[in-house]
């Protein structure tokens, strides 16, 4: 087979190649031969181009683990202000002290969690309770 293929074959050519890396596989796959296979794969830079697609891809992997995180961190926070809120409020029956409590603890886990710090640590929380509110 010539070296002159279709694009659609270099680029069938090229997925295989993303597959296996594998010359001898790329021709026997796409039924051609492992010099034109060599031919393409360096004359089209296969092996520069799939390095920055990988580090492209990996960029963006990362930044949207970046934006979640954050994203994340401030729902534990927000979850951890509520909490705060709950537990001065002038009226229990919007939420249970223990509850506004609980909200804190698990905000402040999350926050741990989603930073990566070690949870050994103990948490204390001290709350100044207003007059006649009883935690339940």
């Amino acid at each position: 087979m010539s070296n002159r293929l279709t694009d659609k074959k270099i680029e069938e050519m090229y997925a295989c190649w993303l597959d296996t890396k594998s010359t001898t596989k790329v021709a026997v796959t796409c039924g051609v031969s492992e010099n034109t296979v060599r031919y393409y794969r360096n004359k089209l830079k296969w092996s520069k181009q799939a390095e920055k697609v990988t580090k492209a891809v990996a960029r963006r992997v990362e930044d949207e683990a970046v934006r979640r995180r954050a994203r994340h961190i401030k729902q534990a926070w927000l979850l951890q202000q509520k909490g705060s809120q709950a537990i001065t409020a002038k009226d229990p029956t919007l939420i249970t002290t223990g509850d506004g409590i609980r909200a804190i603890e698990t905000g402040i886990h999350l926050e741990r969690e989603i930073l990566g710090d070690s949870e050994s640590e103990e948490i204390t929380i001290t709350i100044k309770m207003p007059k006649g509110l009883n935690i339940g």
